[in-house]
């Protein structure tokens, strides 16, 4: 049976960019950088910004110092060698009004891309020498091409971002050649009604206009269209997601859990936040299908008797929990809260880590086995294939940030139908959430646990540190205890990077009636483990360490963090390494130093004083470093956004969000003909794995 005339426009644009006329295997490899390979991956390759260059201007009114486009006949073309320097071409253009010189160094082969009478534009940044204009490497264009090209002059003019060796006017003229070859295939994925409905343009007439905008308007309305595109793509297969996850069954009993049954077990108050997550748990368990919810808990929240509580319920029901934390360190402290919390209910709690011998591991392999080991606390050693488990039905990951979409699935899988509690303490601004967890349910913690001192950040310079220390000495006087955070173990050479590893010397004469230790992620585990066993007892006074202690410690004596090089850190991992302080009745103050000289730096580092909140901080990380940084996308299984932006766009977000609502209800599959290209495009960008 032949191809449909759909399939073949379809596989048209799959082709490899290699067999393009004008692009050949050099031209491809290039491209390759940028990740682009195919035909529709360069169609869909924007524009990084543009420079609006449909205003030319008269040579002698040309401003000095600043970009502008000027249009003139070509009077000279000259080849300036100099013997000990670079040889110099020099193309005097005249208009009428006056004459500018282009100038390009070592560019002998460019000699003959001019030639004297023709009308060429040249565009750069203009330089006044005498009544001479000078412009060095500028972009120059023939007004009227031989071979019938358009031309990029006098228009709004697409800027790539490139590699080295491809060069905008290159890139511009392939994707312009490209556009008028394969337009004509293009298929607009988008049902018309709903397009009708926002009001959005046609999908060629968009790509047409992001790569060669005729007017400003028709740019606005591309970016419109092309940005809810790419959203409604990516909500629609979290809400497939999502959707198919419902349609299982969990198979627990009817008998319904309480928090107030658990409560019992707790030695202090639980909060009204951990309250109101406990039950929302309850009702997901509940529900009739696996739970699939992300929970966000302000540093210091008390996230870990939520989990505490889903795992103890996983147990009532007669099945077995586990919890998949990224370090030893925290593994072990959850291993011990939990065993404190729920041993004298009865259960056994067992721990995993690769730092055990291999006799401890092979005893909790074989109670995990035979299910007479309940809840297990572990790192990625959860994962691996030699753990087995009698009935697994809760999987809790605590740090969601630091492990993999797929390492979450490993464990997942080890069990049937389970139910996941995602967890995390770097707070998620709401677009992130709705672009990477839209198929989770959300539940929020901000309310830290009653009777906790309040935490005081301000930032010195280098200068400042004799007072630091002084301040810290006060504090250990009080038998108070301090973090110094560094961010890298070792010095390396002609790196200004202070480091913990030779600190600790100079920390140890400052500190003398102190015991001073240092704690990275390079030690033996059962060294970390005596580390934080001591410090955590006070035997330990000043802790110096990397950002090992990121996540996990609880030492509510520690009412000092000091962090060095503090523009070294994005401003969540700032909060996280704060966090690690105030957990006691007593104030707390984290103090950052840095002699960072860039406004952009001092700026971040300003902002952080000032906040509080881990939402406040999530925000402003999100402006300043990107979603990429903040959460990294490509560990999540989720593309790279080709277009949209999670700040500027969020009113188009929340519109294909919507939307995208709207089809799965309607079509849970879009198996109608109505969706077909739609899917299409989904499992273009996302594969196979969503329908």
């Amino acid at each position: 049976m032949g191809k449909t005339l759909e399939q073949e426009k379809k596989d048209k644009l799959a082709h490899d960019l290699q067999y393009v006329k004008g692009v050949g295997p050099q031209r491809f490899r290039l491209l390759g950088r940028l990740g682009v390979q195919t035909i529709e991956e360069l169609l869909h390759y924007y524009p990084r910004r543009y420079e609006d260059r449909s205003q030319r201007v008269e040579i002698s009114q040309a401003p000095d110092e600043e970009k502008c486009l000027i249009v003139g006949t070509v009077e000279s073309v000259r080849l300036i060698r100099v013997r000990r320097g670079p040889s110099i071409l020099r193309v005097a253009v005249s208009d009428g009004t006056g004459e500018c010189h282009g100038m390009w160094f070592n560019s002998q082969y460019l000699e003959k891309a001019f030639a004297s009478g023709e009308e060429i534009s040249f565009y750069g940044k203009a330089h006044r020498k005498g009544k001479v204009l000078q412009m060095s490497h500028p972009e120059y264009e023939r007004i009227r091409e031989p071979d019938g090209r358009r031309v990029h002059t006098r228009r709004i003019v697409p800027i790539y971002s490139l590699t080295q060796d491809l060069t905008q006017r290159s890139l511009r003229n392939l994707q312009y050649q490209l556009l008028v070859d394969v337009l004509p295939d293009v298929e607009d994925p988008l049902p018309t009604g709903v397009r009708k409905h926002h009001e959005l343009e046609n999908r060629r007439f968009c790509l047409k206009e992001i790569h060669f905008p005729s007017s400003v308007e028709n740019l606005d309305k591309a970016y419109q269209r092309l940005v809810f595109d790419e959203f409604l793509a990516t909500q629609i297969a979290l809400f497939v997601k999502k959707r198919s996850a419902q349609t299982q069954s969990a198979a627990y009993r009817d008998k319904a859990v309480s928090f107030n049954e658990f409560k019992a077990l707790l030695p202090f108050e639980p909060t009204d936040d951990q309250k109101k997550v406990s039950e929302e748990i309850a009702e997901d368990l509940k529900a009739g299908c696996p739970m699939r919810r992300l929970l966000q808990g302000e540093v210091g929240s008390g996230k870990t008797t939520v989990a505490a509580f889903a795992l103890w319920a996983t147990t009532e029901a007669g099945f077995q929990g586990a919890i998949m934390v990224p370090t030893e360190i925290l593994a072990q402290q959850h291993y011990f809260t939990l065993s404190r919390l729920l041993s004298p209910a009865g259960i056994s709690v067992g721990l995993l880590t690769q730092g055990q011998s291999e006799e401890e591991r092979t005893k909790t392999l074989e109670d995990l086995k035979e299910g007479s080991c309940q809840i297990v606390v572990g790192t990625h050693a959860l994962i691996q294939d030699r753990v087995q488990f009698q009935n697994l039905k809760m999987v809790v990951i605590d740090e969601q940030h630091k492990f993999g979409v797929f390492q979450r699935q490993f464990l997942e899988k080890k069990g049937v139908k389970t139910h996941v509690l995602v967890m995390t303490a770097t707070p998620i601004p709401q677009t992130l959430t709705m672009t990477l967890y839209g198929d989770m349910d959300l539940s929020v913690m901000n309310e830290r646990p009653s009777g906790r001192g309040q935490i005081k950040t301000v930032w010195f310079s280098g200068e400042k540190r004799p007072a630091v220390y002084d301040f810290i000495q006060k504090e250990l006087e009080k038998k108070k205890q301090a973090y110094v955070v560094y961010p890298a173990v070792h010095s390396l050479e002609k790196s200004r990077l202070q480091a913990a590893t030779t600190a600790v010397t100079k920390l140890r004469r400052a500190f003398r009636n102190a015991r001073v230790e240092v704690l990275h992620g390079q030690m033996k585990p059962e060294v970390k483990k005596a580390v934080m066993t001591a410090f955590s007892k006070n035997e330990i006074q000043v802790l110096v360490a990397t950002t090992v202690i990121e996540v996990g410690i609880d030492v509510p004596n520690a009412s000092v963090m000091v962090i060095e090089n503090a523009e070294q850190f994005g401003l969540s991992q700032l909060h996280q390494l704060r966090g690690r302080i105030g957990r006691g009745k007593h104030d707390s103050t984290c103090v950052l130093i840095s002699d960072a000289e860039s406004s952009i730096a001092q700026e971040r580092l300003q902002v952080f004083s000032q906040l509080e909140s881990g939402f406040d901080v999530a925000e402003e990380d999100l402006k300043l470093r990107g979603p990429g940084d903040l959460v990294g996308h490509r560990q999540h299984g989720i593309p790279q956004l080709r277009i949209g932006d999670l700040i500027r766009d969020v009113s188009i977000l929340e519109k294909a969000r919507r939307e995208a609502f709207r089809i799965v209800e309607e079509d849970p599959k879009l198996v109608s003909l109505t969706y077909r290209g739609l899917k299409r495009e989904i499992q273009g960008r996302f594969g196979d794995r969503v329908f």
